[in-house]
């Protein structure tokens, strides 16, 4: 089970300001939203969820190939550009404070 940071709002701060545009994601959308939710409580206005999260829902037809796979919406299988390879400057590790 995924534990809340309960730093985020004050790591997110020292990196953006509550000016910038911010895009958020994760794997299904469901804590990104609630990331987003967060910022926009702490001031941050242009804050934004990536609706369906990076890899989408799982298929629910049993009877296809991709059953239980994420291959429903999302970023990647909406056609948009993705990459397995990070730079770690730009994403969020603990050991980065």
């Amino acid at each position: 089970m995924m534990k809340d940071n309960p730093n985020f709002v004050e790591e997110v701060k020292k990196r953006f300001k509550p000016s910038d545009m911010i895009f958020i994601t994760c794997r299904s959308g469901g804590r990104s939203a609630m990331s987003v939710n967060k910022l926009a409580e702490a001031g941050f206005k242009t804050v934004y969820n990536i609706t369906d999260g990076f890899e989408g829902d799982d298929v629910k037809d049993p009877g296809s190939a991709y059953y239980g796979k994420r291959m429903r919406n999302g970023w990647k299988n909406s056609g948009n550009p993705w990459t397995y390879e990070l730079d770690p400057n730009l994403v969020y590790l603990p050991e980065n404070k």
